[in-house]
């Protein structure tokens, strides 16, 4: 669980996202496509696309499981602060 940084499109909000990259990991951009590592996903049109390079220090890259969740691949959103991690999901199965 992440909150969202006050400069992001979805400020103070707290998100459930999968942390799909790190510091030092590259993104990379592909028109549409967006990828880190074994990580690939197909951005949607109406949303600027985030810029390809290394994830600097401090920040993560964060995605959700629905294929048009508002996330790190976008602009607007961008990179999530490491800081900003406020909890961790486990699944429990009963």
């Amino acid at each position: 669980m992440v909150r969202a940084p006050r400069t992001s499109a979805l400020r103070g909000k707290t998100l459930v996202k999968f942390v799909e990259g790190v510091a030092g990991d590259c993104v990379r951009v592909d028109e549409s496509t967006v990828s880190i590592g074994n990580f690939c996903a197909v951005a949607r049109k109406k949303y600027s696309v985030c810029e390809a390079g290394l994830i600097p220090e401090g920040k993560m890259f964060v995605c959700g499981t629905h294929p048009a969740s508002f996330d790190s691949r976008y602009k607007n959103v961008g990179l999530m602060n490491e800081c900003d991690c406020v909890g961790v999901v486990r699944v429990v199965l009963v």
